[in-house]
């Protein structure tokens, strides 16, 4: 097992949802994945001042549905199996992005006629309620990483 920390930064001026999906591998020209997180469940849809739960500040654990506020940081440190050492690595996430207004009228018909969501209000510029909700899951990976080995085995002389 491997631990590895992971950083995110929310660059938009917007809030959006982070899931972690997998830590994938290069082998030659393709990625293939080679760590899995499991999926939460429940649509990704949240309410202000509910509960701390998934609300993320600045330079916190990154955990289930972190919410990111714009321009926010969070980073975890998170145990993995089967990391392979020396070669190239990148982690994969799903972002959610926060949409207000007009941009979450068609999302929050679909909630509400398709899905069968209820208590999804359709006016979209409603002050009052404290509704967030947010675009369908986009894929989104990091910059390539290596691994290393922090147990090298030293070759020459060894002392029993």
């Amino acid at each position: 097992m491997r631990f590895v920390t992971f950083g995110v930064t929310n660059h938009s001026d917007r809030s959006c949802i982070v899931r972690p999906v997998s830590v994938e591998v290069r082998h030659g020209s393709s990625w293939e994945r080679c760590f899995e997180f499991p999926l939460p469940s429940g649509p990704v849809v949240s309410h202000l001042g509910t509960s701390q739960g998934g609300h993320i500040k600045s330079g916190q654990d990154l955990g289930p549905n972190p919410l990111l506020g714009p321009h926010e940081y969070c980073s975890s440190t998170l145990e993995l199996k089967n990391l392979p050492l020396g070669s190239p690595l990148r982690l994969k996430v799903g972002v959610s992005k926060e949409l207000p207004a007009l941009e979450g009228l068609f999302r929050r018909l679909d909630l509400r006629f398709r899905r069968g969501v209820k208590g999804i209000p359709f006016n979209p510029f409603n002050k009052s309620s404290r509704l967030r909700l947010y675009s369908k899951e986009a894929p989104t990976v990091s910059e390539e990483f290596i691994e290393p080995d922090s147990n090298p085995v030293s070759q020459g002389n060894s002392e029993r």
